[in-house]
């Protein structure tokens, strides 16, 4: 009879590491997929995130291209190219659509309407020197 409790010692201490083993393997699984969660959250911030950037970026490369746009009116040098200028910013507009508002409408309608800015082709004299003036002033006051 001796050895019995001594068995029984022995069968709970067996059975206290396999406990302590089973619950040590649940812990580890848990830190597992709580790891992996955590991994797919950070993924999914981080392309929400790039998708952010993204959508900001384009509407910035739009202002971007339409105040080049703008410079290479400004700044055209040659009289006779500015109708070509004014064709490529005249094909931005209607190609963004910005000529439904109101304030783009009326600066096509004055300066862009004209049959050599919509086929872009270089005019001499096709405005005075007071027009361009008046135009690179309402040009400059344009804003997106």
């Amino acid at each position: 009879m001796t050895d019995t409790p001594q068995t029984l010692i022995t069968q709970l201490t067996d059975n206290v590491w396999v406990a302590a083993l089973v619950v040590f393997c649940i812990i580890i699984i848990g830190l597992a997929a709580f790891t992996d969660a955590l991994k797919r959250l950070y993924d999914t911030v981080k392309a929400a995130c790039a998708e952010f950037r993204r959508s900001r970026s384009s509407g910035s490369e739009f202002k971007q291209e339409f105040d080049a746009l703008r410079r290479n009116v400004v700044f055209c040098g040659i009289t006779t190219n500015i109708t070509v200028e004014l064709g490529k910013l005249r094909a931005f507009l209607v190609e963004k659509g910005l000529i439904e508002k109101p304030e783009f409408r009326q600066f096509f309608d004055r300066w862009l309407s004209s049959p050599f800015v919509s086929l872009g082709v270089p005019v001499n004299n096709a405005l005075s020197y007071e027009q361009i003036r008046q135009m690179e002033q309402e040009l400059r006051d344009l804003q997106l």
